[in-house]
């Protein structure tokens, strides 16, 4: 991070990403002076090689100011080139800072919190090389660049980083929301661990209790228990376990009633 962009920014606020215009802004800007620099190295090579420059004083001085303008094409590419390089376009926590100029130092600052509309616009050739623009509302009410910038590279990335948090901004300033880690972003609320913990613990007791009472299986077969009081003491108490038995052969039982019943009418004759 360089100096002059740390005088920019404030106590609390990060830069969140830095890059500069996309590599072809350089063609479209130089491409004239690349053009004419080909055609003048063409010129010299012709003038070079053909004997009339040579035996003609004027040959010699076109020879010469061939020279000089090709001198100050390729000053101009190599200026534009410088300016390209030193150029930063910065998205931090709170802004959208623009740096740019070679010896001329201009810098162009937008509030995220003021970008409510933000427009990704992307041509036929900035999705083959992967440029495009970001277009934002402007005072008259219209539409322009953001920084007049058309040339940003990754554009959906810097839009994304954009427009997510301009949004926290403006959730921050209207008030009830917090930046306790000075991130740019709204503070999750967070819930208590502990009531979670127990609130589930106490639902899975009770589901077990709710299954156990109505389950007609697990109430079978669970024995009846009855409480009686030792005579000995008042505070021993023995418990036993009363357990009904079925008989499988209710033949047997019949048999022996009419047994009984044989018994009592032979005393009867007696």
């Amino acid at each position: 991070m360089s100096k002059s962009l740390t005088e920019l920014l404030g106590p609390d606020e990060h830069v969140i990403l830095q890059t500069r215009q996309h590599w072809w802004v350089l063609f479209v800007d130089a491409a004239l002076q690349l053009l004419g620099m080909l055609v003048v190295g063409a010129a010299l090579l012709f003038a070079t090689q053909a004997d009339w420059f040579d035996e003609h004083r004027v040959g010699g001085w076109l020879i010469n100011a061939l020279w000089v303008l090709l001198a100050v094409l390729a000053a101009i590419f190599v200026w534009k080139l410088l300016t390209w390089l030193v150029q930063k376009f910065t998205v931090t926590t709170t802004k959208v800072v623009y740096q740019h100029g070679l010896l001329q130092r201009d810098v162009i600052s937008v509030p995220l919190v003021k970008l409510d509309e933000v427009t990704l616009v992307q041509p036929l050739m900035g999705r083959v090389l992967g440029f495009g623009r970001l277009d934002v509302e402007n005072a008259s009410g219209g539409k322009a660049p953001l920084a007049g910038l058309e040339y940003l590279p990754k554009p959906k990335t810097i839009y994304r980083e954009i427009t997510e948090r301009a949004r926290h901004q403006r959730l921050l300033e209207g008030g009830g929301h917090h930046d306790a880690d000075g991130d740019g972003l709204v503070d999750e609320p967070q819930r208590p661990k502990a009531n979670r913990t127990a609130t589930r613990e106490t639902t899975s007791a009770g589901d077990s209790s709710a299954i156990a009472a109505n389950d007609p299986v697990h109430r079978s077969h669970e024995p009846a228990q009855d409480t009686v009081a030792d005579p000995d003491g008042p505070h021993v108490v023995h418990t036993e376990t009363t357990t009904e038995t079925f008989s499988a052969d209710t033949t047997s039982s019949d048999g022996g009633g009419s047994s009984d019943g044989g018994g009592g009418d032979g005393g009867g004759g007696e």
